[in-house]
């Protein structure tokens, strides 16, 4: 009877240190937040930024239909830690994908784990639920960060409002490799009251390294113009970005003169169609981290330059201008552009 009673004793502390550790395992580790929060049924290759608390190098994120262990259609392709707070998880969402609420598991490699309920929401095809672009208010500055004068600037009116006035500012839902929110376009095409300042005042001559005679069509005009960063291009995306960090990405400026002539900036070097290889990224810093688990707000500038002791320094980006006529493109030279960029998030 003693032995029985010994044995039902250690059963039960056993059971009870079981449960303590699992509960310990679970309070550890918290998963809060999911941006984007949904997806259609056939989504292909989405960033998913999962916020939370715990997380370590290793971790490893999965979809459940909420109160299951079904995963309902949704693979998670790969799951990339951003730091203790944030991960980020590549889903594709099947085109059969279960209709429903979420949650998402995050499991560290000490075998630490964590579960948000509802976080995520998988909405069928066509029904009208899709993503859709974040507003984003766009300030060009008129100088740089070393306080020389912008080559690309405002029209002095002031902070660029999405949809306000005709123009355009967002964080784009359709970026390349099936990233959302990972690039950031503008645009006054549509406007009749805002226009973007563009300066040539800084050619690269042939015999410096410039690819063509240089041949702007104006010294310094303002124009209407559409301006995109090319981040997905290289499987990068700012919406997941954290606080202080940097990416390396493409720009192009897109704009036409007061005769109508369409041209085009790139400073993109990996573009292929003119190939641009002379041209340089710009590089894109997140300022601020929101509630949500994405950044929202960003500075975009030329990739610093390096003093001679080694010290960063603002530095200058390297554009080729090409013309756009019916048939073709012209080569109208390369030039260096200084700017300064805020983009913030409401």
């Amino acid at each position: 009877m003693i032995a029985r009673i010994v044995r039902q004793l250690s059963f039960a502390a056993a059971t009870i240190a079981l449960v303590v550790c699992a509960t310990s395992a679970y309070s550890q580790v918290q998963v809060t937040s999911a941006t984007p929060s949904a997806a259609a049924q056939g989504t292909i290759n989405l960033n998913v930024t999962v916020g939370g608390s715990g997380f370590k190098k290793g971790a490893n994120a999965k979809w459940f239909v909420t109160g299951t262990t079904n995963p309902g259609g949704v693979t998670v392709n790969s799951t990339a830690f951003n730091n203790n707070s944030q991960l980020t998880a590549n889903i594709t969402v099947a085109a059969d994908a279960t209709i429903a609420n979420f949650d998402i598991v995050v499991a560290n490699t000490d075998g630490r784990i964590g579960k948000g309920t509802e976080l995520f929401a998988v909405t069928t095809s066509g029904s009208g639920q899709k993503l859709s672009n974040l507003s984003i208010t766009t300030t060009f500055a008129s100088t740089d960060a070393s306080d020389a004068i912008a080559d690309i600037q405002s029209d002095t009116m002031g902070s660029y409002l999405d949809g306000v006035g005709g123009v355009t500012s967002f964080l784009t839902t359709n970026g390349y490799n099936g990233i959302v929110w990972g690039d950031w376009q503008f645009g006054t095409l549509n406007s009749t009251t805002r226009m973007v300042s563009i300066s040539f005042a800084a050619p690269i001559q042939v015999a410096n390294g410039g690819t063509a005679t240089p041949n702007p069509p104006f010294t310094i005009k303002d124009v209407s113009a559409h301006i995109e960063d090319e981040c997905t291009l290289v499987g990068k995306d700012m919406i997941t970005m954290q606080k202080t960090s940097t990416l390396q990405c493409g720009l192009i400026v897109h704009f036409f003169d007061s005769t109508g002539a369409e041209y085009r900036i790139y400073m993109v070097p990996i573009w292929t169609d003119p190939a641009t290889p002379e041209t340089t990224y710009e590089q894109v810093t997140c300022n601020a981290v929101a509630s949500d688990g994405g950044c929202n707000d960003w500075y975009v500038d030329p990739i610093p330059a390096v003093d001679g002791n080694g010290n960063p320094i603002p530095g200058a980006a390297i554009g080729r201008l090409v013309y756009f006529p019916k048939h073709g493109s012209t080569n109208e030279g390369d030039y260096y552009f200084r700017f300064h960029f805020h983009l913030t998030r409401p």
